[in-house]
């Protein structure tokens, strides 16, 4: 055996063990919730707007409705919050910022308590999470900004721009650096990017390709179609004839390829997804402006695709293109890549942490918050693991199967309508339960949609808000989005999509604010200067709120 086969299929390197916390539901109660607190039984209590209540495995049962004294963890018993501070002189949050980080929002008033299926409760003084923490191999790489990965045996492979790694060992020095991916190709394995490295498997060394500094044409993309390499570039597609492309389509920035029975999915850069059928390229489905990173297809013949606007599903026999974003769960609308685990389940690495997606409960998880994932990165191994590529490192996990009735908090009655469905086969009484039921399911899954929408807008409302009293007399757009660790694009954004306007909400605030002060008699030249106002504009603005006519605001700050 050679250096080279030794090199390529040593074994894999075995990392330290590391903490994910996982944020598995978040709570859409119609009503705020101040605190959580698991009793020495494991039952879980809540107290909020509806008084002390208790979990009972799917939904919270009211215990004492006019209770707003709250209920606190003190050693093994449960007391108010008064008798908390008064036994230990602290408020009851003290002890848990650490969930800070993981709590959506980043809030202070946190309290939290682990129930007997080893499942966190966190609540933020507003509202209920659920969260496992488990324990995962610590990133390989760390410090590298991973692009391309393979798993060649027990060896994993990963492009950087600090050049091909394997198991942690830089290799192919000659290479400047690696940004495509990676396609095992005859005897050779191909390494795309701005330029092309040939790693032969029997072998001692590798050879770099350049046509950029020659013919401004690059190796961004590649794969093995029909026992022949094909390439995607800057300037169009074709077939890799051992020393050159031979292009069957030019006109196009292709970034990403992906095989299928059907032909070649080339993912552009501003023309969307186009398909290589072996005769011609022609348009999808997919059209210009979207943008695909990643695109894997699942057992009903969609595809799951990862873009800039959010996880999209394209459905080609409908003819249907949808996207799943934040205002559905995903952490964020900057999807990288995609994968699908043998449940079906559905793994989207983004620029806040990896979720899974079940497509039949609608339940989202998150994993690795505040993780960047970086474009083109996934590596799935044949045990069945998931490696994602960051911008400081790969970060890795075995999938498990979904716990339905956790995620839910409710007993997913699908299984029992299948068996039902499958008893009666051939009655026509099959057809009318089927058509109630999705119904009813669809109706469901509107009505949580709408609640969770609710719950949003309140947390942002209330957000805003604090931010705005807090930072009075400078508050301005700039300086709430900055609370808020946000930038104020951002913000702006955030507020359209909840359907405010942020300078809007920070004048309201403001006035109200101001309106609550001249109220109690205070005079108008004081009550000015503290939210940041001069006295006439303050009465301007006064006056058009009485006529319903206060002007538009602007970006930026809103001080006179």
């Amino acid at each position: 055996m050679t250096k080279a086969t030794v090199w390529l299929f040593a074994g894999a390197l075995f990392p330290a063990v590391a903490q994910d916390t996982v944020l598995v539901r978040v709570h859409t109660l119609s009503y705020p919730v101040n605190y959580v607190a698991v009793d020495a039984l494991g039952d879980v209590w809540i107290s909020g707007a509806q008084g002390v209540s208790i979990w009972n495995g799917t939904a919270f049962d009211v215990q004492d409705p006019f209770d707003f004294s709250g209920r606190i963890r003190l050693e093994d018993d449960l007391v108010d919050l008064e008798s908390y501070i008064a036994s230990t002189g602290l408020a009851p949050y003290k002890k848990h910022l650490d969930w800070d980080k993981h709590v959506p929002g980043s809030r202070y008033t946190l309290t939290s308590g682990k129930d007997t299926t080893g499942l966190f409760w966190v609540c933020d003084g507003l509202s209920l999470f659920n969260f496992r923490v488990v324990c995962r191999p610590e990133q390989m790489l760390p410090g590298k900004s991973i692009r391309g990965m393979v798993w060649l045996g027990d060896s994993l492979i990963a492009q950087t721009y600090d050049g091909i790694f394997m198991n942690g060992e830089l290799r192919c020095p000659v290479l400047a650096f690696g940004d495509g991916n990676f396609v095992v190709h005859e005897d050779s394995l191909f390494a795309f990017g701005m330029e092309l490295a040939v790693f032969p498997l029997f072998g001692e060394s590798c050879r770099v390709l350049d046509l950029y500094r020659t013919r401004h044409e690059t190796f961004q993309a590649g794969i093995r179609w029909r026992e022949q390499l094909w390439v995607g570039n800057n300037v169009g597609f074709g077939r890799w004839n051992g020393n050159d492309i031979t292009y069957v389509w030019k006109g196009g920035d292709v970034r990403y390829l992906e095989a299928s029975s059907e032909g070649v999915y080339l993912m552009t850069s501003d023309d969307g997804v186009l398909l290589w059928d072996g005769y011609e390229v022609r348009r999808t489905g997919i059209p210009p402006g979207v943008a695909c990173s990643g695109m894997q297809q699942d057992r009903d013949g969609s595809w799951w695709l990862a873009t800039e606007r959010g996880l999209g599903l394209w459905k080609p026999d409908e003819k249907s293109l949808t996207f799943l974003t934040t205002a559905n769960g995903l952490a964020s609308n900057a999807v990288c890549e995609v994968g699908i685990d043998r449940w079906g389940k559905v793994w989207c690495s983004t620029y806040n942490g990896l979720n899974r997606y079940d497509p039949v409960s609608s339940a989202w998880e998150l994993h690795f918050s505040g993780v960047e994932f970086n474009r083109g990165s996934f590596a799935e191994r044949e045990d069945g693991s998931m490696w994602f590529g960051s911008v400081d490192g790969v970060y890795s996990l075995i999938p498990e199967a979904p716990n339905s009735k956790q995620v839910n908090g409710e007993e997913d009655s699908r299984l029992l309508w299948l068996l039902f469905g499958l008893f009666i086969t051939g009655s026509s009484l099959t057809g009318v339960l089927l058509v109630r039921w999705k119904r009813q399911m669809a109706a469901k899954q509107n009505a949580w949609l709408a609640e969770k929408f609710a719950m949003e807008r309140s947390l942002f409302l209330a957000e805003v808000a604090r931010h705005v009293l807090e930072g009075l007399p400078h508050s301005s757009v700039a300086s709430v989005a900055k609370a808020m660790g946000m930038s104020e694009r951002h913000l702006y954004r955030k507020a359209k999509s909840l359907g405010f306007s942020a300078g809007e909400l920070i004048r309201n605030h403001k006035l109200a604010q101001a309106e609550g002060m001249l109220e109690s008699g205070r005079p108008i030249l004081e009550v000015a200067q503290h939210v940041g106002y001069t006295p006439e504009y303050l009465k301007k603005l006064r006056n058009a709120t009485v006529l319903g006519e206060l002007p538009e605001t602007k970006k930026g700050d809103l001080q006179p």
